[in-house]
């Protein structure tokens, strides 16, 4: 999995589940940044980019994807699949119990 996509998912684990791709790049830029910002151009190109590859990649392999568009393939709207949002919820629970 490339590092940009890892990316993808915190942001979306930061949000629910599920956004808009600018929330998402903004997301990442404001992390990378460490204050809030407006993704650039060029974060916006990596996010994008990045997910793209991660679907045309997961439709060719097991196990489920971890990620999709909700509202079809024309929609800007990303998000876990029920796959993702399983295994992230079930690893994020498990390192809460882990900390305390």
């Amino acid at each position: 999995m490339e590092p940009i996509v890892a990316e993808i998912i915190e942001a979306l684990l930061r949000r629910g589940g599920s956004a808009h791709r600018q929330v998402v790049a903004d997301h990442i830029a404001s992390v990378r940044a460490g204050l809030p910002v407006t993704a650039t151009r060029e974060i916006q190109q990596e996010v994008y980019a990045g997910f793209e590859r991660y679907l045309e990649v997961a439709r060719t392999r097991r196990p489920a994807p971890l990620l999709h568009r909700p509202l079809g393939l024309d929609s800007y709207r990303w998000a876990l699949t029920p796959s993702g949002e399983r295994l992230f919820t079930r690893v994020t629970a498990h390192s809460r119990r882990q900390v305390h």
